[in-house]
């Protein structure tokens, strides 16, 4: 190792043109200039510099170990390269700075990183094992060209530090196709945090997860108040299975998300937001953007949820996959598309595809801190069209607009693959094992209770108290045990406004019945309570479930619901608008989505509405206002033409919206020239005309308004 303590003041030359130092260290104080290239031996940093020194070095550095590392106020500039083998490219902490006018590259280390309100300028590209650049406690970092890691994050930035990449940023990826047997992980392209900000000149993509059991990275997550600007696209990483998994139940391998923001952290894209895709039977497409709590995503071009993949005639019996949404977002957050926004879509009839925008809607107050301040509403803004992911025949689509809660108990389900799972779930196998007479009557008990559960939970969180939620399911479990003992034809009885312990002695009572029975007697009465299980209908008795309490929005005190506001929701696929809460629910949230009226700038003249949104069924005036010199000619909403009414344009917004207003003004033409303002002058007898002419104009017009009289006279 080299060592030089340098004094404040001074300047040092250290001549390296036909050698290399190595293992350099130079603290104190003062100038020193290297005009050579710099490394190392074993397993020493390259170059270390501490205190109030500033080193320039006109080479690379190159080390089979950390490759720069400054602290205490010191300053690097090296003009070419640096190269790590087995630690971080550069090193800082302690208010240092690092310059370095080529590119940073470490095999199995950091590329990047810094600490403690220090300074790195990377005019080149980072490259790096881990994460390419590291920043935390008030650090600033700025890269000219890409940011790429091999397995972590692209870019890890907290406490308040600040990226700026003026290139593109990329997140580790597991290689594929690979003869590697471990499966491998995907990482974020950006990882933000604690009031951190980062900046991007290019597009960010999440890293590809390979094998079974694996997660892609997301394209940027963004959480506690931190800020995150990409000019370009953001995508989350794909997931891979290999190809005798595609059809093995139980895998997968999950996609990323494209932006994942929570916390009141804000993310601005310029382009376009797509999450990765996924493969399995098992497998969760990433969506779009998820947006939670308070944060705000604003996204210039178009939102796509993650496809899925697996074998179109695999059964994935019971762990079943999905595409994700194009946005999924909490009630608080707010959320704005400059595009349109799709959900994913699935290629097997069991996986359900993703919806275009899924909105989970909230209490007004944190369940967990009743007396906090109510939460405010958020909204969601997409200027052009939502649509839901598509799904093989027999399969279930996505919805454009899909409404669900937390109070699912776990369950967040998609329309028509939740029923599925709700149905697989709450079932008895006809053919199931009778041998164990204990064991199967409880099972049908069993199952009763876990269904009236299941539908209570859906209004808890609804309710005022967790006695209206209790009274709430004790009322849908006596609705099944009676239905049970009617079946069955056994004399048990249910009190009126029975309670949950009520229905516990009921459920005993129940059972006592059943294990009397022997013989055919048990079998026909097995057989009748599973059919009687079985045989519920999911969806009316989840609508059911709804009305034992308030319905959803049918009390604004008890639901916290954001502003919906799109161009237009597609009919196709899934529908314009579905939710986990029943037709009731659906209706009334229905209603309060406002449409875009979209004005295409006319030529010769302006057009313009009286309302920049509007509701289904409410009317919108339009108003046309031709240049000097034309006059309208026709008036179109969405390319069909409209008449006046008494003076006035209008149109009702339909439902879905998707509404175009344009104009067409035609030029006004002149009057033509009579005859005799034209031609040859006048002359000879022609020239007592004029006295003629108004002679007989008079007695014309005196006639003409006696007959006018006379004509009204008639009337």
């Amino acid at each position: 190792m080299q060592e030089l303590t340098g004094q404040a003041g001074k300047t040092y030359i250290v001549e390296g043109q036909t050698f290399v130092l190595k293992d350099v260290v130079i603290l104190g104080g003062g100038v020193t200039e290297i005009r050579g290239s710099v490394g190392n031996d074993a397993n020493d940093t390259a170059l270390v510099a501490g205190g109030d020194v500033k080193v320039t070095v006109a080479g690379d550095v190159d080390s089979t170990s950390y490759g720069v590392d400054t602290h205490d106020n010191a300053e690097v500039i090296v003009k070419g390269d640096v190269s790590a083998e087995n630690g971080d490219g550069v090193y800082t902490e302690g208010n240092s700075k690092v310059t370095v006018e080529g590119n940073v590259a470490s095999e199995n280390g950091d590329g990047v990183n810094t600490f403690d309100n220090s300074h790195v300028v990377v005019d080149g590209n980072v490259t790096a094992e881990h994460q390419g650049v590291n920043a935390d406690d008030d650090s600033v970092v700025t890269v000219g060209g890409n940011v790429t890691s091999k397995e972590d994050n692209g870019i890890q930035a907290d406490g308040q530090a600040q990226v700026t990449v003026d290139g593109n940023v990329t997140g580790g990826s597991a290689p594929y196709p690979s003869a590697d047997p471990n499966s491998k992980e995907g990482y974020a392209a950006i990882d933000a945090n604690d009031n951190s900000s980062v900046t991007v000149g290019g597009d960010a993509t999440g890293g590809d997860a390979y094998g079974d059991e694996t997660s892609a990275g997301n394209g940027v997550d963004a959480d506690d108040d931190a800020k995150v600007m990409v000019e370009g696209n953001v995508t989350g990483g794909s997931g891979k299975l290999p190809e005798d998994k595609l059809n093995e139940v139980g895998a997968y391998s999950d996609s990323g998300v494209g932006v994942n923001a929570d916390d009141n952290a804000e993310v601005t894209v310029g382009g376009n937001v797509a999450a990765g895709n996924a493969e399995g039977l098992y497998a969760y497409g990433g969506e779009g953007v998820y947006a939670e709590s308070n944060s705000k995503v604003t996204v210039g071009g178009d939102v796509t949820g993650g496809n899925v993949t697996a074998d179109p005639n695999g059964d994935p019996e019971d762990d079943i996959g999905y595409a994700g949404d194009g946005v999924r977002m909490e009630s608080t957050a707010q959320v704005n598309v400059g595009g349109n926004v799709n959900g994913g879509n699935s290629n097997n009839k069991y996986l359900a595809a993703g919806n275009g925008v899924a909105v989970v809607l909230m209490q007004p107050t944190d369940i967990d801190d009743p007396q906090a301040e109510p939460l405010e509403r958020g909204s969601v803004k997409v200027e052009g069209v939502v649509e839901g992911g598509s799904a093989p025949e027999g399969g279930a689509s996505g919805a454009s607009l899909f409404y669900l809660a937390y109070y699912l108990d776990g369950m967040e389900y998609m329309p028509g693959q939740g029923l599925e799972e709700l149905r697989k779930q709450f079932a008895i196998d006809p053919e199931m094992d009778r041998q164990n007479q204990v064991d199967v009557v409880r099972e049908i008990i069993g199952t009763n209770w876990d269904l009236a559960g299941m539908l209570a939970s859906i209004n808890y969180g609804m309710n005022d108290s967790d006695e209206e939620a209790e009274a709430a399911m004790a009322k849908a479990l006596s609705t099944y045990l009676q239905n049970l003992i009617d079946r069955l034809g056994i004399s048990v009885d249910i009190p009126d406004n029975a309670t949950m312990s009520d229905l516990n002695d009921v459920s005993n009572d129940i059972e006592a019945a059943l294990m009397v029975l022997t013989g055919t007697d048990l079998d026909e009465a097995v057989t009748e309570g599973i059919a009687c299980v079985n045989e519920v209908n999911l969806e009316s008795a989840i609508s059911d479930a709804q009305n034992l309490v308030n319905a959803l929005t049918a009390d604004p005190e008890k639901t916290l619901a954001p502003d919906v506001t799109v161009w237009q929701l597609s009919s196709e696929n899934g529908g314009m608008v579905n939710s986990s809460f029943g037709a009731k629910a659906v209706e009334m949230l229905f209603k309060n989505v406002n449409y875009i009226v979209r004005v295409e700038a006319p030529a010769n003249g302006t057009l313009s509405a009286n309302a920049g949104t509007a509701k289904a069924g409410e009317t919108v005036i339009v108003t046309p206002a031709a240049n000097e010199g034309y006059r309208v000619k026709n008036i179109y909403v969405s390319g069909t033409a409209i008449s006046a009414v008494n003076g006035v344009y209008s149109f009702v917004m339909p439902e879905g919206g998707g509404v175009s207003l344009s104009a067409e003004f035609e030029k006004i033409s002149e009057e033509p020239a009579s005859s005799q303002e034209s031609g040859n002058p006048k002359t000879g007898h022609d020239s007592a005309a004029p006295f003629l002419w108004a002679a007989l104009a008079a007695v014309l017009a005196a006639g003409g308004v006696l007959a006018a009289k006379g004509r009204r006279t008639e009337r």
